[in-house]
């Protein structure tokens, strides 16, 4: 420990808030010592012996918001304050960015069958077990459930702006409590033919919206389904 203590150089701004903090209740004065050790400061602390343990052992949850906090409470003009919301304010954009632009829904190993049972009945379940039939056959791929309501067939690469790809379902459709949603490709020549006969709809969000297939003619959907698979795995 000693020689950990020997290692670090004297901060004079560090120093001060670590004075500071001394007059502070124990689990304040803890937050703000396990800071150099948790940001590899360049300028590392010189600290009691006494307290190096807390450097060495502190395995804090969300330490970001609790060093905020800290630092919201600490002289905010001092080098070290400074250093530290620079350092959080980094790590936390760049936290963010890889959840932007992470993936959502995944593919998952979760019964078909059974969520369509528990989502769905009567009419509704019929349509979506038709669907599952149309899709299936389009695809040649059985239906796979992608994140918690989303029924998905086969798979192909998506590319995002900043060049990672993932896969995403070729064709796939969600029971929602007000319609059924298509998750279809438009981009083919035939799209704005088809869907003029295709019967009552909406298209929303890049979706297509239906509230029943009584409502449609089933087999101006089937291809417009068959369209879109091939539209799809033409372009990837």
């Amino acid at each position: 420990m000693s020689r950990f203590v020997g290692a670090v150089r004297e901060d004079e701004g560090a120093m001060s808030l670590v004075s500071e903090a001394a007059s502070r209740p124990k689990s304040a004065r803890r937050r703000v010592q396990t800071t150099a050790r948790l940001f590899n400061l360049r300028r590392p602390l010189r600290i009691p012996s006494a307290l190096a343990w807390v450097l060495v052992g502190a395995a804090l949850v969300n330490v970001e918001r609790v060093l905020l906090r800290t630092i919201r409470r600490a002289d905010s003009g001092t080098a070290f304050a400074e250093h530290l919301k620079v350092s959080i304010l980094k790590r936390t954009l760049r936290s963010e960015r890889q959840m932007a632009t992470a993936p959502k829904t995944r593919a998952t190993t979760a019964s078909v069958a059974a969520f369509l049972k528990k989502a769905t009945e009567g009419d509704r379940l019929a349509d979506c077990t038709s669907l599952v039939k149309m899709m299936e056959k389009a695809t040649g791929a059985k239906a796979v459930m992608w994140g918690s309501a989303i029924v998905g067939f086969d798979t192909h690469p998506i590319a995002y702006a900043d060049g990672r790809t993932a896969d995403w379902p070729v064709v796939a459709f969600s029971p929602r409590s007000t319609s059924l949603v298509l998750y279809l490709a438009r981009r083919y020549p035939r799209y704005e033919a088809l869907v003029k006969k295709l019967g009552k709809h909406k298209q929303s969000g890049g979706c297509l919206h239906i509230k029943s297939l009584a409502d449609v003619d089933v087999k101006v959907l089937a291809e417009m389904v068959s369209e879109s698979v091939k539209a799809t795995r033409t372009k990837s």
